[in-house]
């Protein structure tokens, strides 16, 4: 039989390596892989081996085989979707999470873990200014910490009748509140609640895609006359289409005259709260009941690690909280067992990461970096708005841009410039020097790209320029 112990160190040994060489070698690989659909695993093998393989097999066939089909987000010229870029803390983390393998469900299951998952998601609380009542626990992603949240949401307003019951014939329908730009996260959890689809209502915004706060103040009203029972309202920060920031103090005003739930969706945008200069942008959220942040994004944390953040914790207990008694511990009077707070049992050491993570980069050392993405994007934008044919499609609060493309001198209907501008980032991606995604801005199709990646700087950001403006000139006015 292999001596595993030996096995573990080789492991190590040879992760270490070709991390060590991929990070030297990032800019080597394209943004996107030049790949169809049933081609990403080159000649891989698909048969069941029937005796065990080599560690150096396994890592050479993952080199020759699967890296070339993967999109590697830590790539400098990855600007699309929101960026998930890991940095050297977040690796160490992860081995070290990956080598001890302990399950943090409850405190017993890993005393450290509940423990860490305190302090960390309480740093993460003073760094972005919020006020000590808010509670935090870490979820996978933005999706279950908002899930999680309309849930302790729908917990407040039907109390534990509906936890034992369920839905009762001649209870009020719930409804929900958002905009058109909320992530398509809060919809999904609203359905998987029971809110429906025809019960999620869209409030208007204004130009810059923000909430308009007069129209929820009069939907509020109509519901509540027609016998609906409000049960959330989900402010974005940092929309994903565009990052727009909806007017969170006007809304909590409404939610609070109301007594109506407000969630703030802030996963991508949170961590610029860390900049004083920035921090007026999120006037309110401190007044919301639940807020999420995704540390994994802005913040350089390897995948899988969100921050929800509670007023009330009790609400999310109460919702979840079911404890067989082969899970008790004489413990559990005396402290936090996040198995209570969510659906999921198995737990990662995923607090470590953020730990770690804080204390590699410091307060200061966040400012730094993400500042310097807010004034790469100004400066970019201003390079889009002077160059002949661009459009900016909405404004740039953080480092998100959204423009396209319309051939200067020429007369074009709706539907052809969206396929020229289709036919643009298809184009843009080809070159392999960047990755950029799309999404629609009033109707029309809109390129995003997306500054906020660890390893991004001014060289990459002059070939994602070149790479733009270089396309937009060869052939696209056909």
């Amino acid at each position: 039989m292999k001596d595993l112990h030996d096995d573990f160190g080789q492991a190590g040994r040879l992760a270490a390596g070709f991390t060590q060489t991929l990070f030297s070698q990032l800019e080597s690989l394209p943004a996107l892989p030049r790949v169809k659909p049933g081609e990403a695993l080159g000649r891989l093998g698909t048969e069941i081996p029937e005796e065990g393989q080599p560690l150096e097999q396994i890592l050479s066939d993952f080199q020759r085989h699967i890296l070339p089909g993967m999109t590697v987000w830590n790539h400098p010229g990855f600007m699309a979707y929101f960026n998930t870029t890991a940095s050297p803390a977040s690796l160490l983390a992860e081995m070290l999470i990956t080598s001890t393998n302990s399950n943090c469900m409850n405190w017993l299951s890993c005393p450290a873990g509940a423990e860490l998952e305190e302090l960390a998601t309480g740093w993460l609380r003073q760094l972005l200014g919020l006020p000590e009542h808010l509670w935090g626990i870490i979820f996978e992603g933005a999706s279950l910490s908002s899930f999680h949240a309309m849930a302790a949401a729908r917990e407040k307003a039907l109390g534990p009748a509906f936890r034992e019951k369920g839905w009762q014939p001649g209870q009020a329908p719930m409804r929900a509140y958002t905009t058109a730009h909320a992530h398509s996260s809060i919809a999904k959890a609203l359905m998987a609640l029971g809110v429906g689809r025809e019960n999620i209502i869209y409030i208007p915004v204004d130009e810059a895609f923000r909430m308009q706060p007069e129209a929820l103040k009069e939907q509020l009203r109509q519901d509540l006359g027609a016998g609906f029972l409000p049960l959330c309202v989900t402010a974005t920060l940092g929309a994903t289409s565009c990052t727009a920031m909806d007017p969170v103090s006007e809304i909590a005003d409404i939610c609070a005259a109301f007594g109506v739930w407000l969630h703030i969706d802030a996963a991508h945008a949170g961590p610029v709260a860390m900049l004083e200069s920035r921090r007026p942008l999120f006037n309110g959220w401190q007044r919301a009941d639940s807020i999420t942040v995704n540390p994994h994004k802005w913040m350089f944390l390897s995948i899988d690690t969100s921050v929800l953040f509670l007023r009330e914790r009790h609400h999310l207990r109460e919702a979840f909280s079911l404890t067989p008694d082969y899970l008790k511990t004489a413990y559990d009077e005396q402290v936090t067992n996040y198995y209570d707070y969510g659906l999921t049992l198995g737990r990662r050491f995923k607090a470590l990461k953020l730990w770690a993570n804080i204390r590699y980069f410091g307060r200061r050392g966040y400012q730094r970096i993400i500042g310097r993405h807010l004034e790469m994007a100004q400066r970019l934008r201003a390079r889009l708005e002077k160059e002949p044919g661009f459009e900016m499609l909405a404004p740039t609060p953080l480092s998100t841009l959204c423009f396209r493309y319309v051939p200067p001198g020429q007369t074009h209907s709706p539907g052809a410039i969206d396929a020229l501008n289709e036919k643009l980032l298809e184009a843009i991606n080809r070159t392999g020097k960047v990755f950029l995604t799309p999404t629609r801005l009033n109707g029309r199709f809109t390129i995003r790209l997306v500054i906020a990646s660890l390893w991004v700087e001014e060289e990459h950001l002059e070939r994602a320029w070149e790479a733009i403006r270089g396309c937009a000139g060869e052939g696209m006015e056909g």
